[in-house]
């Protein structure tokens, strides 16, 4: 049930023409159970479960609410985990969020191909982090592992014995992360097979995060570097979704005399009305400096 000030804010965000954006975050935590970074995971609203047929546009919308809100305050700046499917890896989108903080987790389907393995390295020299999500024996990405700093393991989709092995076989070379620890069992059980890194709902279930929009050319922005990110652009298709309002430069005389002495401009025809006239202008007139400084803003 909503509060007083969320149906507050909800109707002051409405006057405004804004759009409530909705996430949810899953801690995951180390050994002795500190907060290490968050996995991001989509809503389409208030309730807490996912509702989403396309996991790209999932992890678009994810992407969307962090450059809004910032993984500052969304991962109070630890590590940021996003699902990504092979189209958010060749799109780049993912580019739009700084790396420092940023891992990316391939997602079961996506198939290493050449393209995929291309992507990955360019994403890696820029600095994001890798992992590779419901990591399993005789996982098809394989030839992923090179590329990643993670291997996720969903506990509840194998055999403990086989969790070890995994383990045991990788966690020298990458970050071993135990999903779905469930129960204080699973987490003892981890812990013992040679996990670093710890998420379920035996620590905490997946917490609503909620932000706004925010004006109109804003969202336009921000729509506008989503499309360009896409691998299957058409720029044909590209337009501007809003109405941008209209940009006035009011210029008065004094404007005009004040700008010339500002910048130690010396021409009279910038300040001396008399030799402007002469020069066949009406009167004085302003340097092209602010035209040129009032373009670039």
């Amino acid at each position: 049930m909503l509060r007083r000030e969320d149906l507050q804010a909800e109707k002051d965000a409405a006057v405004a023409g804004r759009v409530a954006h909705y996430a949810a975050r899953q801690p995951i935590l180390t050994l002795d159970e500190k907060v290490y970074g968050y996995e991001l995971l989509y809503r389409s609203g208030e309730e807490n479960q996912f509702s989403c047929p396309n996991p790209e546009d999932a992890t678009r919308s994810v992407i969307d609410m962090s450059s809004l809100l910032g993984l500052d305050v969304l991962c109070d700046d630890r590590q940021a985990f996003l699902n990504c499917t092979k189209e958010i890896l060749l799109s780049e989108f993912v580019t739009l969020l700084p790396p420092r903080n940023v891992v990316l987790e391939v997602l079961p389907k996506v198939v290493p191909d050449e393209d995929v393995m291309q992507a990955l390295q360019q994403l890696k020299e820029a600095g994001y982090k890798i992992a590779l999500d419901d990591y399993r024996l005789d996982d098809p990405r394989e030839a992923l592992v090179d590329y990643a700093d993670f291997l996720k393991v969903d506990l509840q989709a194998m055999p403990m014995k086989d969790a070890e092995t995994l383990a045991a076989r990788r966690g020298h070379v990458c970050k071993m992360v135990a999903q779905k620890v469930e129960t204080r069992e699973d987490f003892t059980l981890a812990k013992r097979a040679g996990y670093h890194l710890f998420q379920g709902y035996f620590f905490r279930r997946p917490q609503m995060v909620r932000t706004w929009s925010g004006s109109p050319a804003q969202m336009s922005s921000l729509n506008l570097l989503r499309e360009v990110s896409r691998a299957d652009l058409d720029w044909n298709e590209i337009t501007v979704p809003v109405e941008l309002p209209e940009v006035v430069d009011e210029i008065s005389y004094q404007r005009v005399v004040e700008n010339a002495g500002a910048i130690w401009d010396y021409f009279p025809g910038h300040f001396d009305p008399e030799y402007a006239r002469s020069q066949g202008n009406p009167t004085i007139y302003l340097n092209t400096m602010h035209l040129a400084g009032f373009a670039d803003r």
